[in-house]
């Protein structure tokens, strides 16, 4: 049961990367002085504040207490991005909407 909701919830933040990311001006930005984060986790925690806390020393903390590290500070080729990426990782890509 926990691996199943591990899973919906990295289906649900994959789902919204791709509506997050095709916003414009999601570049780095100071949010607020005590938590510096940038834009594109603002926008993902605004979107989603039924389930999404907070932002806390690089992990997206969701409202039942599940910790999700947002960047493992590894610096990876592009196959490597496909395949073991980090919440900062699947963020990096600007997507459009037509």
């Amino acid at each position: 049961m926990i691996l199943y909701n591990k899973f919906i919830k990295t289906f649900l933040i994959l789902f919204i990367f791709s509506i997050i990311l095709s916003c414009k001006n999601n570049k780095t930005q100071v949010i607020n002085n005590e938590n510096k984060i940038n834009k594109k986790i603002y926008n993902l925690i605004q979107a989603y504040p039924d389930f999404l806390k907070k932002y806390k020393n690089n992990y997206i903390i969701w409202h039942d207490g599940t910790k999700m590290k947002y960047n493992d500070f590894i610096s990876k080729k592009f196959n490597q991005l496909l395949n073991k990426p980090d919440l900062e990782d699947q963020m990096k890509m600007d997507y459009k909407i037509f």
